[in-house]
């Protein structure tokens, strides 16, 4: 039998903007300005697929935290806002400096990104040694925006001034490096990433620690992966846990879905971003 199509689509444009008159559970329609089919799901837009997991993949949705979720920053909330929440079960407190805000020009997932425009923005969350402290397996991804390739760490348990701590840095070439201090105030070491990251596109970046091995991937992809320190990564606890933190920054971009997860290598091969 004919199948009616205008019952599936269950929508009435009201503009030509994306608005719709009936955000009913269920709807779909197709946003033009993102080239995606999307779907209601009750409390939002989202992107439809059938071979994704909601939750779980990379961009197709904000991350539903888990065990190993140690922070979750969504970024999914009204333009310009300050406030930044840890969505994880800790519930760490993130506090933004000197104008940094969510922002609505650019975003991955939801509504928003955090957008780092001017010298010394940054997110600060009190020491913890669930963010902090790395004795195993590890992941840390965001989506990333950049618009210049300049010295920053996009994560980072240290300040430049004190023995302790690590950081992920992103060199003025535009390779991240991990600097990390080894376990009981050891040596430090160093993993410098063979690929400069791209401008003016997101990509999805995470790092990981699995067992012996450091993997680096963007967009999915095993970029580059070094045999890694086995014991505990030294952190600063007399240091926070920072987002986009130097000195002077003179980074510009955006980040999206920041997330820690401690105790998990979530990736090991190469796998699937929306």
């Amino acid at each position: 039998m004919p199948i009616d199509v205008a019952s599936y689509l269950k929508f009435t444009p009201t503009d030509d903007t994306g608005s719709f008159a009936a955000d009913t559970e269920g709807a779909i329609y197709y946003d033009d300005s993102e080239s995606l089919l999307k779907h209601y799901d009750g409390s939002g837009w989202q992107k439809v697929s059938r071979n994704l997991t909601w939750g779980v993949t990379p961009g197709y949705g904000p991350y539903t935290v888990d065990a190993y979720t140690s922070l979750l920053i969504h970024s999914d909330t009204s333009d310009g806002s300050t406030t930044f929440v840890d969505s994880s079960a800790n519930g760490h407190t993130a506090t933004g400096q000197n104008g940094v805000h969510h922002e609505t020009d650019q975003k991955k997932v939801g509504a928003t990104s955090i957008e780092f425009e001017s010298s010394n923005d940054y997110i600060e969350v009190p020491y913890n040694a669930n963010i902090c402290e790395f004795t195993g397996d590890f992941t840390w991804d965001w989506w990333l925006y950049l618009t210049s390739h300049q010295t920053v760490s996009f994560l980072a348990n240290h300040d430049g001034g004190s023995t302790n701590g690590w950081l992920l840095h992103h060199m003025s070439n535009g390779r991240p490096t991990f600097y990390f201090q080894e376990e009981g105030g050891g040596e430090w070491d160093s993993k410098a990433t063979t690929k400069a990251l791209d401008l003016n596109v997101w990509m999805h970046c995470a790092v990981v620690r699995s067992g012996t091995q450091l993997l680096w991937f963007v967009d999915g992809v095993l970029i580059d992966e070094f045999d890694f320190y086995t014991g505990s990564i030294h952190p600063n606890d007399s240091r926070p846990f920072w987002i986009n933190w130097d000195a002077s920054p003179t980074w510009t971009g955006y980040m999206d879905e920041i997330r820690v997860s401690n105790g998990i290598a979530r990736w090991t091969e190469n796998f699937t971003v929306y």
